[in-house]
């Protein structure tokens, strides 16, 4: 099993407005990363490109509000995983928010994809804090 965990970031927003954001995939878009090409979203669901990974498909598994979003492969694209995004409240307007990914995938595919992966989600939340920072202070 890989996992790939990415260190907890303080955000600018509440857990709730946190929660609200990221649980709408279409809010994703400006989180990404150069290398990410064919992006195309709805509420629920995204598919995308990345480096030499391929189509990758996601969508929403579970919602539990306002501290943890489930997110997994969609018909198994590129292969079976999972996504955790958990959200602890500090206070009214700010929150940790954390990713936790997990993937079945043989020591070749690991040693391929683990490093943009982990490059891939480091950057969608480093992003988010600047975002969500940027529309805390205007």
């Amino acid at each position: 099993m890989t996992k790939i965990t990415i260190r907890p970031r303080i955000l600018d927003a509440s857990a709730e407005t946190v929660f609200d954001w990221l649980s709408d995939f279409r809010n994703f878009e400006p989180l990404m990363p150069d290398a990410v090409k064919d992006w195309q979203a709805s509420p629920s669901g995204c598919t995308l490109k990345l480096g030499a990974l391929g189509p990758i498909s996601m969508e929403q598994k579970q919602l539990t509000r306002p501290s943890e979003l489930l997110i997994g492969d969609a018909e198994g694209k590129p292969f079976p995983f999972s996504l955790i995004i958990s959200i602890k409240e500090i206070d009214a307007s700010h929150s940790e928010v954390g990713m936790s990914f997990e993937a079945k995938l043989n020591p070749f595919l690991r040693m391929m994809v683990e490093k943009p992966l982990e490059g891939f989600l480091g950057h969608l939340l480093k992003t988010a804090q600047q975002k969500l920072a940027a529309k805390a202070n205007p």
